[in-house]
């Protein structure tokens, strides 16, 4: 693999592409290192893409959109690139928002999907209260360093709602 590939696919402006490329050149270098825990740039490629077959499973087609309601975390990078690779837009929502921020952002995103960690799930319920959206709920369960938990999205209850 050439470096003119990687180069190639950053001209193109596609994120996903460009992480396949760089997963193709550099796939057993350290792509992440958090807490002592060492993601592979092969290992985020196979992770995100296994998430991006769940998002398809759960129904949600390129263009529609997904709402990040996450902590800055290895998970967060895995789904933005799974989301990508799905095709859908992603609407990064800071943990820190109030109620009513969220609900703001979410309905004004049209989002089909939110991925968030269980321990945000009061208040993103709280705000789709507000703002009366139904996005499909994707919730992974796991401390911030276990990005292997994107296996689990095609799992049941607690980890999707539709």
């Amino acid at each position: 693999m050439e470096m003119g590939d990687v180069r190639e696919a950053a001209r193109s402006g596609n994120g996903a592409a460009l992480h396949d490329e760089t997963a193709r050149h550099h796939g057993d270098l350290p792509a992440i290192e958090h807490h002592g825990t060492v993601q592979t740039h092969e290992d985020l490629r196979a992770e995100s893409a296994q998430f991006a077959g769940a998002l398809g499973d759960l129904g949600l087609e390129p263009g529609d959109v997904m709402v990040q309601y996450l902590l800055n975390c290895p998970a967060y990078l895995v789904g933005a690139l799974g989301a990508l690779k799905a095709g859908l837009a992603v609407s990064p929502a800071n943990p820190m928002y109030t109620k009513r921020e969220l609900a703001y952002q979410i309905a004004d995103a049209g989002a089909d999907a939110v991925l968030t960690h269980v321990a945000l799930l009061p208040q993103l319920r709280s705000a789709l209260d507000e703002c009366d959206c139904d996005p499909a709920i994707i919730a992974v369960e796991s401390d911030a360093d276990d990005v292997t938990a994107f296996a689990d999205a095609r799992a049941e209850e607690p980890f999707v709602e539709r």
